[in-house]
């Protein structure tokens, strides 16, 4: 494997990890493949095996117009609505609710909030929705810079949403649900990832935001260069197909830049060891043990996982990718 840059139409990817060539892979020639971001059919590449399980997807596909790297085959839409709705996410990952959980997803809100400001200007009052809320502690975070703020969510799996109590002002299970021209901030933490038409999704979500309103994005980034398994990812960003999707779906980019963990760290901490197995696909449950088991000790806790993921620190390859941009 080689590190190129490819040159597209849409301008130059950041950098592509394959033998990338000016043609229509051979193996794909019997398959339609239709780039879920630029249209374009059968002008790809298999770029590798699907890391992990999830569904029917077996392949890596890259796109050779936009660069965009997509699981194959692409789940449908109702496929990934019974997914998510059904529990099966949270039970996979780990429980929103857990203390461990709760700490880090706030100070990961605190962060994103801090990258959001220095771009978007906060007035009492400000409507904004979360899509794919999770948790919800992007209330939390904002309720600490100032209680006026109107927060509403969208979250599918009401195992979830039924604990969110005064967190959210309202909840939603499906954005077609959520009136539009509404709000002044749209929140997109780590769900575009998951979407199989991201300019139909994009485009829905834009529907939502008043006319000048913003919407942060926030997606991993490369992330099959440091995880085992990538499931339940279908989408993989860079910069160069973040802001194709933006242009194609009415907004104008301000910041889109890396953030976190550089990769070699973080192919470090997902490829621990093998014995420790819970360090791959639950690191907060692995990380408490840890802590717990040096507190006992009266030994200082080793693990401070906000720290750990390096959020405030951007550019190069890092864990993911961050994204403000004005609806135009």
């Amino acid at each position: 494997m080689r590190m190129i840059g490819l040159r597209t139409k849409y301008g130059k990817s950041q950098r592509v990890y394959n033998s990338i060539y000016p043609y229509v892979d051979s193996t794909l020639m019997d398959k339609v493949i239709k780039c879920p971001l630029c249209t374009s059919i059968n002008n790809s590449k298999k770029f590798n095996d699907y890391p992990g399980s999830f569904l029917n997807c077996y392949e890596l596909i890259q796109c050779l117009e936009c660069a965009l790297i997509f699981a194959y085959p692409l789940p449908l839409n109702k496929e990934l609505n019974e997914y998510y709705a059904s529990g099966l996410y949270y039970d996979k990952v780990s429980n929103p609710f857990s203390a461990g959980f709760i700490e880090f997803s706030l100070e990961l809100a605190k962060s994103r909030l801090r990258l959001i400001s220095d771009h978007v200007n906060f007035i009492s009052g400000m409507r904004m929705i979360d899509i794919g809320a999770g948790n919800a502690q992007f209330s939390t975070a904002l309720n600490e810079l100032n209680d006026q703020f109107i927060y509403d969510a969208v979250e599918p799996d009401s195992n979830v949403s039924d604990q969110y109590g005064d967190l959210v002002s309202n909840h939603y299970y499906k954005i077609s649900q959520v009136n539009k021209n509404t709000y002044d901030l749209a929140v997109l933490n780590q769900v575009l990832e998951h979407v199989s038409d991201p300019v139909e999704f994009l485009s829905s979500v834009s529907e939502l935001i008043r006319e000048r309103g913003y919407v942060y994005i926030d997606v991993p980034y490369q992330d099959y260069l440091f995880k085992p398994s990538v499931d339940p990812h279908i989408l993989f960003w860079n910069q160069t197909c973040l802001k194709l999707l933006a242009a194609k779906t009415g907004f104008k980019v301000y910041f889109c830049d890396t953030a976190g963990m550089p990769h070699t760290a973080a192919k470090r901490f997902f490829y621990g060891p093998k014995n420790f197995r819970q360090k791959i696909s639950n690191p907060w449950l692995y990380q408490r043990k840890i802590n717990r088991l040096f507190g006992k000790m009266r030994l200082p806790k080793p693990f401070n996982t906000f720290r750990q993921f390096q959020s405030d620190h951007y550019s190069g390859d890092r864990q993911w990718l961050r994204c403000i941009a004005q609806k135009i």
